[in-house]
């Protein structure tokens, strides 16, 4: 973790007589940015330099971001220092943020606590009322437990969770005209723990254990939406942590996790819980999100989305038809990097100044190009508008948004990265709401010549453990999942443990051929491979097909 020892921080620097003469906004904004950034990277800065040229990474430019957000009384996006980079054009952009047309609607409290569900909530409960799904979407974590972990603790901690969260304690039904409505239920329900006692600890005998668990569904009328089942062999313990998809996504539960564990130390006298229930809740999340479509930033976002595609992602070419009568399977396809691509990704997220996602879907579709020659990998990534409202908040707050990654005439492998970084952070800076998600819904299999697939790209971090205070250790495990798959074709860029990664294809294999994939991802290895000085060099349009 990156920390900074306030401590010894120096004393802001006084800023020179011309900062002090220039008292126009642009001049008062500019002192204002000059002095938070010399005072978090502790160094002197000028206007005109590159933040990440002085040794800034991308947390520290969410940081100053906030500084100077806190400072102005409104908020301007880190994606704008992000694209900026230079600390003359971040103050260009915080001018342009104080315009009022550009403000989204202030986050606030419902004071009728029913809403109606989302619409991706609507569709699911539908489909699912009249095809309920035999492999649920869960959303969960399991861990090998050491110690004495005591079950009547550890329900008190769910139970303290589920009454800080009301979305893991709302009800969903729908009304005479068949609008589902969310209603959050006043108290958590009386037991969410249950202890199975198994004759065996081997491997199978657990794992067997925990694919039971993980069958029984939820039922969203009525359950509260987090279970934990503890797995007790002769010698053996493990713990499952369970919740839905159709409430939860997999960043809501790493905050579930640790508001679990804190309120369970505190439980034991080994720490602090983590103090009063959030006021925003993710009923008036999705209010607020409902509220961008009436607000005067939905005319620029709107904007946006149709100059890049006509108000709807532009959806990749298919990778390579299977054979005619290829049954629908999931296939699940995976390649090591090794040292040396392990080395370049964390060398070019420090140079680029952002996470290995950037760099990893580029590479992608530079692989994409020289399997099959389709020039533009247009995938989904999950993106979640954090602010200091919501730091606790608990729900499905991500948003998909399309970006394009695309390969020009006289690229370098570099050339493409940094485009892609750059289509990313207007995406990010534009919004993915509401012209995005609206344009997920409108037909996703196109037919004729643009006829394209559904891919969903992500980046997936190491699994991490639980601290449940010093009496007690829990690591985590991984099982088969055995989810639905909902797209065409998902890749991934999986670190297993810290610096290493891997990278990942899982497909439909009646909408794309299995060799062809595979290909696509040696391809996308190989170039990852590549030594990282040797980038800038290396023809993004060299075909290997």
């Amino acid at each position: 973790m990156n920390t900074r020892d306030t401590r010894h921080a120096p004393d802001r620097p006084r800023q020179d007589s011309a900062s002090y003469a220039d008292r126009s906004p642009r001049g008062t904004v500019a002192a204002l940015v000059r002095r938070e950034a010399a005072w978090l990277l502790r160094r002197p800065v000028d206007l005109h330099d590159d933040i990440f040229d002085l040794g800034a990474k991308s947390l520290d430019a969410v940081r100053l971001a906030a500084r100077v957000s806190k400072a102005l009384g409104y908020e301007v996006p880190a994606t704008e220092l992000l694209a900026a980079r230079r600390l003359d054009v971040f103050t260009d952009a915080c001018l342009r943020a104080s315009d009022s047309r550009l403000r989204l609607p202030p986050m606030t409290r419902l004071p009728v606590r029913t809403a109606p569900a989302t619409e991706a909530q609507q569709r699911q409960y539908r489909v699912d009322k009249q095809d309920p799904d035999p492999a649920p979407f869960f959303i969960w974590e399991c861990f090998e437990v050491t110690g004495a972990l005591d079950p009547g603790l550890l329900e008190q901690a769910v139970q303290a969770v589920v009454s800080d969260h009301e979305v893991l304690r709302t009800g969903f039904a729908p009304d005479g005209d068949g609008t589902v409505w969310q209603t959050p239920r006043p108290a958590p329900a009386a037991a969410h723990t249950a202890v199975r006692d198994l004759a065996s600890d081997d491997d199978e005998t657990l794992a067997e254990a925990a694919q039971q668990a993980l069958a029984q569904r939820f039922d969203w009328d009525g359950d509260d939406f987090l279970r934990l089942v503890l797995l007790r062999g002769p010698g053996r313990t493990q713990l499952l942590v369970i919740s839905d998809h159709f409430v939860l996504e997999n960043t809501a539960m790493n905050t579930v996790l640790d508001e679990l564990t804190a309120h369970y130390r505190a439980l034991t006298g080994e720490g602090e819980p983590p103090g009063p229930a959030p006021a925003i809740q993710a009923l008036d999340h999705e209010a607020w999100k409902r509220s961008w479509a009436q607000s005067t930033a939905a005319e620029r976002i709107d904007t946006y989305w149709r100059e890049v595609g006509d108000g709807r992602p532009r959806l990749s070419r298919i990778v390579a038809p299977p054979a005619p009568g290829t049954a629908p399977a999931s296939v699940i396809l995976e390649h090591r990097l090794g040292p040396d691509a392990d080395a370049n990704l964390l060398a070019a997220a420090g140079s680029y100044g952002t996470f290995p996602l950037t760099v990893a879907l580029a590479t992608a579709a530079v692989a994409q190009f020289r399997t099959t020659g389709a020039p533009l990998l247009a995938p989904l990534l999950p993106v979640i508008n954090r602010t200091a409202e919501t730091m606790r908040l608990v729900g499905r707050i991500s948003h998909c948004l399309p970006v394009p990654a695309e390969v020009h005439d006289g690229d370098s492998l570099d050339d493409v990265v940094r485009r892609t970084r750059q289509s990313l952070i207007a995406g990010l800076r534009h919004g993915p709401l509401p012209m995005a998600v609206r344009a997920m819904d409108e037909d996703p299999r196109p037919t004729g010549p643009q006829s394209g697939v559904r891919i969903f790209f992500d980046a997936v971090k190491p699994p991490r453990g639980i601290d449940l205070g010093t009496a007690v250790s829990a690591t985590p495990v991984a099982l088969p999942s055995a989810s639905d798959f909902y797209w065409d074709l998902l890749l991934s860029l999986v670190e297993k443990q810290p610096g290493t990664f891997f990278v990942e294809a899982r497909f439909d294999a009646s909408r794309l051929d299995q060799d062809t994939v595979r290909s696509l991802l040696d391809t996308w290895a190989a170039l990852l491979r590549r030594p990282y000085d040797r980038w800038t060099d290396t023809p993004a349009l060299e075909a290997d097909r």
